[in-house]
C-alpha cells in the first residue's frame, strides 16, 4: 500500500489535534456552564427558606392568638388574666418597663411566654416546644420581661394606707391605724449541693424564705425574697428593716414591740465554768461526728451531752431538758448576733479582738448598727469567749442572705449594666436557634459562589493542556479566545446571580419589616376598638385578630370617624 505524502499526513494530524482541542474546550465550557447553573440554583434555594420563615412567623402568631386572644376563658386559664388586663400589662411593660419587640418576637408573645411559665411552673424545654422557639430565646425573653416587671415596682406596689378610725368594715374596724400584715412564706427551689444545708428547713425541705407585706385588700406593699430557708422569720424581718431600700413604716404610726414570753421550766443561773464545760463538750461531740447534721446536731444529741457533762461536772446536776437545751439556745443566739456583725453584709466596720474576745468598731459604726439591731448593743463592751468554738460548729451552714434582694436593689444592678455589651450579646444570639434572621444582606454568600475546587481543577487542566498547545501552534489562538469567552460568560452569570440574590433579600427584608410594623400596630388597635359603642367583646377580639393581617383595611379603619367604625367592623367580620 502506498504511503501518503508527508504533507498530507501532517495536515491530517493537525486536523485530529484541532478536533481534540475543540472537544476539550467544549467540555471546559460545559463544566463552567454547570457551575454557573449550580450557583444560580444555590441562590434560588434560599427563597423557599425565606417563605417558610414567613409562614412560620404567621404560625407562631396564630398560636399566640389561640393562647391569649381567643376568649377571656382561655386567656385566664393560660396566663391567669383576662384579655383586657393582658393588653394593659403589655402596654405598661412597653412604655414604663422599656420592653421592646425584637425582629423575631413581639412584646405580646414575650409577655405571654413569661406569664405561661410562672402560671403553670413550666420548664424551658416545655415552652420551647409549645412556642416553637429555641431554649436560649425562651430564657432571654423571660429575663427581659422579668427586668421590665421589676422596673414597674413603683406602679405595681401599693402605698400603705392606715385603717381609719371611722371604718365600718366588720373585718378591719377593730384594727385602727393598721397599715397591713406581714408574714414569711417558704418557696421550694433548687440549689447546688454545697448550699443545700443553708436552705434546708427543720422539716427537711429545700426552700427560700420570702417576706411579704400586704394591705388589708391583699395588695402587696413590700417583698424581700432570697433568704435561705433555715433562717428564722425574725432575722428576715430585721434585715428588711435595716436595708437602705428596706421596709419603712411612715412617721406618725407607733411601732408596737412584741413582749418576750418567759421561758418555761425552772430558771438556772449558769456560771462561767459550766459554760466552758458545755462548749468544750459540744466541740468534742462535733469532732466525733456521730451526731453531726445540717445546722448543728442530730436529734438525741442532748442526752449524749448530758452524759459527757456529768463526767466533767458530776455535782452540777445538769439535765438535757430544760437546762442544756435552754443554755445552748441562748449561746447560739448570742453567737449569731456576733457572727452577723463580723460576717454580715455591709458590716465592714466591725473587727474581732482575739486577746479580749471582743467586737471592736468605731462609735459611728456602732451607733448606726445598733439603731437597726437593738440586740447587738449588749456586745459593745461585753466579751464573748466562745465565739471561735461555736463558729467551728455552726458557721458552715449559717444562712447569710447573700441572695436576698429587693426590687430597688435589682433595679440598681440593671441600671449599671453595660448596655452596649448586652446589645452585642443579643445580636450574636439572634443567629442561634430556629428563629435566626433570614436577611440575605447579612448572609455569607460564599456558599453560593463557585468554590475554589473547580477553579483549581481548571487551572490544573490548563497546565496539562499547555504542552499540547505548544505542539499544536495553529489552535493556540482559537483556544485562548474560547477560554476568555467562557470566563466572561461565567462572570456575567455570577453577577446576574448576585443581583437576583440582592433583589430577593431586599424584598424579604421589606416584607418582614412591614409585617412587624403591622403586628406592633395591632397592640395600639385595641383602645380604638374599645371606643366603638355597641361592639361586643367577642367581635372586638375577632376584629383585632383579623384586621392586622390586612394592612389596607387597618389603615381604612383608623381613618374612619367613630360613628362609622361599628358598621364597618361588623361588615368586615361578615366578609371574613
Amino acid at each position: 500500500m502506498a504511503r501518503l505524502p508527508l504533507i498530507v499526513q501532517s495536515e491530517r494530524r493537525k486536523r485530529i489535534g484541532l478536533a481534540i482541542t475543540m472537544w476539550l474546550q467544549m467540555c471546559t465550557v460545559a463544566s463552567w456552564f454547570l457551575v454557573a447553573l449550580g450557583a444560580i440554583h444555590s441562590l434560588h434555594t434560599y427563597r423557599p427558606r425565606v417563605r417558610s420563615y414567613i409562614l412560620d412567623f404567621y404560625a407562631k402568631r396564630d398560636y399566640i392568638k389561640g393562647l391569649v386572644y381567643a376568649s377571656d376563658e382561655t386567656c385566664i386559664e393560660q396566663v391567669r388574666m383576662n384579655r383586657t388586663t393582658f393588653f394593659k400589662l403589655c402596654e405598661m411593660l412597653q412604655t414604663l418597663g422599656e420592653l421592646k419587640s425584637s425582629r423575631n418576637m413581639l412584646v405580646d408573645e414575650q409577655v405571654a411566654m413569661f406569664l405561661h411559665i410562672i402560671s403553670h411552673h413550666l420548664k424551658n424545654r416545655v415552652i420551647k416546644h409549645h412556642f416553637n422557639r429555641s431554649g436560649e430565646t425562651v430564657s432571654r425573653s423571660f429575663h427581659n420581661v422579668l427586668n421590665a416587671v421589676i422596673l414597674l415596682q413603683d406602679v405595681l406596689f401599693k402605698k400603705a394606707e392606715p385603717i381609719t378610725a371611722n371604718s365600718t368594715d366588720p373585718r378591719w374596724k377593730w384594727f385602727k391605724n393598721c397599715l397591713g400584715a406581714l408574714d414569711g412564706t417558704h418557696i421550694k427551689i433548687r440549689v447546688p449541693t454545697v448550699d443545700k444545708p443553708r436552705y434546708r428547713t427543720r422539716k427537711g425541705d429545700i426552700v427560700t424564705n420570702m417576706l411579704g407585706v400586704c394591705t388589708p385588700d391583699m395588695q402587696f406593699v413590700y417583698v424581700l425574697p432570697g433568704w435561705e430557708g433555715s433562717v428564722a422569720d425574725g432575722r428576715v424581718l430585721r434585715d428588711a428593716i435595716s436595708r437602705r431600700h428596706g421596709l419603712k413604716v411612715p412617721h406618725g404610726f407607733s411601732q408596737s414591740s412584741v413582749s418576750s414570753q418567759s421561758s418555761r421550766g425552772t430558771k438556772r443561773k449558769w456560771v462561767p465554768e459550766e459554760d466552758a464545760a458545755l462548749v468544750a463538750c459540744m466541740v468534742d461531740l462535733h469532732n466525733a461526728g456521730t451526731f453531726n447534721a445540717d445546722m448543728g446536731f442530730k436529734a438525741g444529741y442532748l442526752n449524749e451531752l448530758e452524759k459527757m457533762i456529768e463526767k466533767v461536772l458530776p455535782n452540777a446536776m445538769l439535765k438535757a431538758k430544760p437546762n442544756l437545751e435552754s443554755r445552748i439556745r441562748t449561746l447560739k443566739r448570742d453567737w449569731s448576733i456576733v457572727y452577723d456583725m463580723l460576717s454580715g453584709k455591709n458590716n465592714s466596720g466591725f473587727g474581732w479582738d482575739e486577746h479580749r474576745q471582743l467586737v471592736v468598731a468605731e462609735d459611728a459604726v456602732w451607733n448606726s448598727y445598733i439603731s437597726s439591731h437593738k440586740e447587738a448593743a449588749q456586745f459593745r463592751h461585753r466579751s464573748f469567749p466562745y465565739y471561735d468554738q461555736l463558729t467551728a460548729i455552726y458557721a458552715k451552714d449559717r444562712a447569710t442572705g447573700k441572695d436576698a434582694q429587693t426590687a430597688a436593689d435589682i433595679i440598681e444592678e440593671i441600671n449599671v449594666e453595660d448596655v452596649a455589651a448586652t446589645n452585642s450579646h443579643e445580636e450574636r444570639n439572634d443567629f442561634h436557634g430556629s428563629e435566626a434572621d433570614v436577611s440575605l444582606d447579612d448572609m455569607d454568600l460564599s456558599a453560593t459562589q463557585p468554590q475554589p475546587e473547580p477553579q483549581l481543577a481548571r487551572n490544573q487542566g490548563d497546565s496539562a493542556f499547555s504542552k499540547k498547545k505548544k505542539k499544536i501552534s495553529d489552535a493556540s489562538d482559537f483556544s485562548t479566545s474560547f477560554n476568555d469567552t467562557a470566563a466572561l460568560l461565567a462572570e456575567n452569570i455570577r453577577a446576574v446571580g448576585l443581583e437576583i440574590s440582592k433583589s430577593i433579600a431586599s424584598e424579604v427584608v421589606i416584607q418582614q419589616k412591614s409585617e412587624i410594623t403591622i403586628q406592633e400596630s395591632a397592640l395600639k388597635l385595641y383602645p380604638t376598638l374599645c371606643e366603638v359603642e355597641g361592639l361586643t367583646e367577642d367581635e372586638r377580639y375577632q376584629a383585632l385578630s383579623k384586621i392586622p393581617d390586612h394592612p389596607t383595611q387597618m389603615l381604612i379603619f383608623f381613618s374612619l370617624p367613630s360613628a362609622v367604625r361599628l358598621e364597618w367592623v361588623r361588615r368586615f367580620l361578615a366578609d371574613h
